[in-house]
C-alpha cells in the first residue's frame, strides 16, 4: 500500500469485496472518499484501451442522487490520470458503458484526471459522442476534491448539460428521464379520449401539458 493511502476502514462507501484492491491503490481511493455520501463504488478494475491504462469503477448512486440527479443506474468512473487526454478517452468511456449494458447509465460518465485543460476538451468531446462527461481535475501533485465540492460540481455539469446538444434526433427510451408520471398520465388520458397539447420553448426540459 503507497504511504499515506487511505485505509480500508476510512472507505465506508467501497464494497467489501474490493475495498482491499481500492485502498491499494491511492488515486482510486481518493477517488472513492470524494463520492463518498453520494455513490457507493461497487465494482474497481485496472484496464488497458488504446495503448493507454486505465482504472474503472461503477459508481451506484445513492438515494438523494438519483432523485437530485435523476442518474437511476449505475455510473461508469474512468481514472485517466494524464496530463494531456485525447478524445479517445471518450471512446474509452463507450466501449466500457455498452459492455456493461444495461447495469450502467447509457450516457453519463466521470473522468478523474491531471489535464490542466482537460474539462472543457472532455465536455466538448462528450456532446460530440452524445455523451454527457462529468470531468474532475485532479492536479498530478494535487489531491481530489472534497466530497461536497464534487457534489456541487455534479450537480452543476449535469443540470447545465443541454440534451439536445446532439447529433440527430433523440428517440431512445433512455434519453427521456423524470417525466413518467407526466407520460403516463398523458398516456391515461390520450386513451379516454381527451384532447392534450404540449407546449415548450425551443429546448425546453420542461414542457406545459394542457389537456381539454
Amino acid at each position: 500500500m503507497t504511504s499515506g493511502a487511505p485505509t480500508p476502514k476510512k472507505l465506508a462507501n467501497v464494497k467489501d469485496d474490493i475495498r482491499s484492491l481500492v485502498s491499494q491503490d491511492t488515486l482510486a481511493a481518493e477517488v472513492s472518499i470524494a463520492l463518498d455520501g453520494l455513490f457507493e463504488i461497487t465494482s474497481y478494475r485496472r484496464f488497458k484501451a488504446y495503448n493507454g491504462s486505465y482504472v474503472g469503477m461503477y459508481a451506484k448512486p445513492t438515494k438523494t442522487i438519483r432523485g437530485s440527479l435523476v442518474v437511476e443506474r449505475e455510473v461508469f468512473v474512468l481514472i485517466a490520470n494524464y496530463s494531456a487526454l485525447h478524445a479517445r478517452t471518450i471512446t474509452v468511456c463507450q466501449d466500457a458503458i455498452h459492455a456493461e449494458q444495461p447495469r450502467l447509465q447509457p450516457a453519463l460518465t466521470i473522468i478523474v484526471h491531471a489535464d490542466p485543460e482537460g474539462d472543457a476538451n472532455l465536455r466538448s468531446w462528450g456532446r460530440e459522442a452524445g455523451l454527457t462527461v462529468l470531468p474532475i481535475y485532479r492536479p498530478g501533485a494535487g489531491a481530489m476534491p472534497p466530497a461536497a465540492v464534487v457534489r456541487q460540481r455534479l450537480a452543476r455539469e449535469l443540470f447545465a448539460t443541454d440534451s439536445f446538444q446532439v447529433t440527430g434526433p433523440v428517440s431512445d427510451d433512455s434519453d427521456f428521464f423524470g417525466r413518467r408520471e407526466q407520460a403516463n398520465e398523458l398516456l391515461r388520458q390520450l386513451q379516454a379520449g381527451r384532447i392534450a397539447a404540449l407546449l415548450a420553448c425551443a429546448r425546453s426540459a420542461r414542457p406545459r401539458c394542457l389537456i381539454g
